[in-house]
């Protein structure tokens, strides 16, 4: 098969994998844990970016970011941006400095998080005013972020695996 329709098959699968990775992550009950839930979308779109590169980690991160802000209660784009410029970000550092491996995985959505987390709290929570905003951080925002950070190299893995199945390695040219 040709590398540009290989590369546009890689795009329609990933597409709808993240689409299904949206609609696991919103479920209600389903991979729940004393009322938290992984946020699958920002492993998904970090191990894109640091598979793919900076500009495909941008448009992913940009698309499942939005994809969040839709089934949340979240300014949209306000999820869109903060995951496109780390999407861009972790890329850059894999290209450079950090291996592939899922340990690194794990570390850069702990790191994403903790960014989109703080934010997340600072805009919607704290400048507001809230009494008892404490409650939030504990158990909603650092539960999902716990949760997320541990379901990583699963999701690490099977993206590791299905984008092995393709051997087109290069970004966007073809």
């Amino acid at each position: 098969m040709k590398p540009s329709k290989l590369r546009i098959l890689w795009h329609i699968l990933f597409l709808f994998l993240m689409l299904a990775a949206h609609t696991l992550q919103n479920t209600p009950g389903l991979f729940s844990i004393n009322g938290a839930r992984p946020a699958l979308i920002v492993p998904f779109v970090l191990v894109v970016a640091v598979l793919k590169g900076e500009g495909v980690g941008a448009v992913y991160g940009a698309v499942g970011g939005l994809l969040w802000d839709l089934s949340s209660r979240r300014l949209p784009g306000f999820s869109a941006l903060i995951l496109m410029v780390c999407c861009v970000a972790a890329a850059l550092l894999t290209i450079y400095f950090l291996r592939v491996i899922w340990f690194n995985i794990t570390l850069l959505t702990a790191a994403v998080l903790f960014i989109f987390c703080s934010l997340d709290y600072l805009f919607f929570y704290a400048i507001w005013g809230y009494n008892d905003i404490h409650i939030v951080l504990l158990q909603e925002i650092i539960p999902m972020a716990v949760y997320t950070v541990m379901v990583s190299p699963v999701v690490y893995f099977l993206l590791n695996k299905i984008n092995g199945k393709f051997p087109v390695t290069d970004n966007w040219s073809g």
